[in-house]
């Protein structure tokens, strides 16, 4: 008989994937993937039809060929998203998106009214449109008949679990502490919070510990795919805290850089963490916290740009990137399409692009896109060295803009002036949350032993360091110009609701 599996459930902002691994993380066979895009609007909505994503996920797990036992399931999905329910069990609104920015005025107002130092220190979340908080309140105010209609507030994993297993809603530590609405030290979701945004605990789900796994498929589903019909249902992690795990980056030792739709710096430990202002601090679990900053704008500011310069396809973009030397197109570009987070947190921001010349080429503004998401990955992961418990030694790469680009990785490498490991696995988050369920499961011993799975190093180029150095001073006196205020007068005032 085949040894067991361990089914993954990736559900990101673009795409779900469903794919089977062993105990260890090795990838049992393809991808079974489902493509979508959120709905965007001018004033900075971001959404997804929270019915029609549950299908997607459903026509994922269909493409899935199930040749051996599956041991337990394993979801993982993006933090921060919002819908509501009404007594039905239907949505009353669509699903929220952590790039959805129309909040940002909404969490001025909370940052005016609340100890915003306070609130960062008992949710590990800074208040800013991303969250929980301002979302409601923008809800309320927006939508009042919708939000009056809610019955139970959900995260789409929690939305999701309800429907594939026909029970009623739960949720991890691991999802909640992403929220900006749960007071992580004290375990319970926080009263000044739910009181300012004007929703009661018992429209929340209840927090449960991963070890409290589901059982059973409604029952079309069950017929459907009858292996799964009775096997464990991990609760749902987030993206981010998985990709470390996949990458092999759960000790404080090790920082995983990850560009996909969005950009990440973060670390993973099992302990305690205190977050500065301008970083946040979520779960992985019960035992393990992570600690990073996220920037709005990464694989999405990319794709924008291939679709609006025209570009040609990869292969000739990478070359032609590769051969250009390190900032020499004169051009600053502040990566701020989708709104700010890490380092700011401001919700009055947007992109900007400078020092345009008649001969600046496409191939140009692209490099200094990346530049401008690496010069910012700089700035957030030198906060995060800052915060953590020992020094850093490795940095790995994940994320598929930053896996498919070599020049990317390398820019990376020279701006941090570090070396930058390229992990070699290419489906981070499903690997990561296939081993968290193994080691719940006892199949595996200890994850965090695990080394991290490398395919190739980026070493940095001393004489480029210095370069970008000086690209940072002039990003860095770019954004004073046109958002005024100092970096550290933004990261400290804006944050503390100053």
């Amino acid at each position: 008989m085949s040894r067991p599996a361990l089914l993954a459930l990736d559900i990101g902002t673009s795409s779900c994937r469903a794919l089977l691994f062993s105990p260890r993380g090795r990838g049992l066979g393809s991808v079974s993937s489902v493509r979508y895009r959120p709905a965007t609007t001018t004033d900075g909505g971001a959404t997804l039809d929270p019915e029609a994503l549950v299908a997607d996920v459903v026509r994922a797990i269909d493409g899935v060929r199930i040749d051996r036992p599956v041991a337990a399931v394993g979801v993982t999905t993006f933090w921060h998203s919002l819908l509501g329910v009404g007594r039905d069990g239907r949505p009353v609104t669509p699903l929220l998106l952590w790039m959805d920015g129309r909040s940002g005025p909404d969490a001025e107002t909370l940052r005016a009214t609340l100890d915003a130092a306070a609130v960062h220190a008992r949710t590990g979340c800074l208040i800013h449109a991303s969250y929980w908080p301002a979302k409601l309140i923008w809800l309320r105010r927006t939508q009042p008949t919708a939000f009056a209609a809610t019955v139970r507030w959900l995260s789409f994993a929690d939305y999701l679990a309800e429907q594939l297993s026909g029970q009623p809603a739960s949720t991890s530590l691991s999802m909640v502490s992403a929220t900006g609405l749960f007071d992580q030290d004290a375990g319970r979701w926080d009263p000044e919070l739910c009181a300012a945004v004007g929703v009661r605990p018992e429209q929340l789900p209840p927090v449960v510990s991963l070890d409290v796994v589901r059982r059973g498929l409604v029952p079309a589903l069950a017929g459907r795919w009858p292996a799964l019909a009775d096997v464990p249902w991990l609760p749902a992690i987030g993206d981010g805290a998985a990709s470390n795990a996949g990458a092999g980056c759960l000790t404080p030792d090790r920082l995983a850089i990850m560009v996909g739709t969005s950009a990440a710096v973060r670390a993973a430990w099992r302990g305690s963490a205190v977050a500065p202002i301008g970083l946040w601090r979520y779960r992985l679990d019960e035992t393990r916290v992570v600690l990073g900053g996220a920037m709005n704008d990464g694989g999405s500011l990319l794709d924008w740009l291939r679709r609006t310069l025209r570009l040609p396809a990869h292969p000739e973009v990478e070359q032609a990137v590769a051969a250009l030397p390190p900032a020499a197109h004169h051009l600053t570009l502040l990566p701020y399409w989708a709104g700010e987070r890490s380092p700011h947190w401001r919700t009055d921001v947007a992109g900007a692009l400078l020092g345009l010349r008649i001969n600046s080429s496409p191939i140009e503004i692209y490099r200094a896109a990346l530049e401008a998401i690496a010069l910012l990955i700089g700035r957030v992961a030198a906060a995060v060295d800052s915060a953590l418990p020992m020094p850093t030694t490795t940095v790995v790469a994940t994320g598929g803009a930053l896996l498919g680009s070599a020049a990317f990785r390398q820019i990376v490498a020279d701006v941090l002036g570090r070396p930058v490991l390229r992990s070699a696995v290419p489906e981070g988050s499903s690997r990561g949350v296939a081993l968290l369920a193994a080691e719940r499961l006892g199949l595996l011993t200890s994850l965090d032993a695990l080394q991290p799975p490398i395919a190739g190093t980026a070493e940095p180029v001393a004489a480029h360091t210095a370069i970008y150095r000086e690209a940072l001073a002039r990003m860095l006196a770019a954004e004073r110009a046109i958002f005024g205020g100092s970096e550290a007068a933004t990261l400290k005032g804006r944050a503390e609701g100053a």
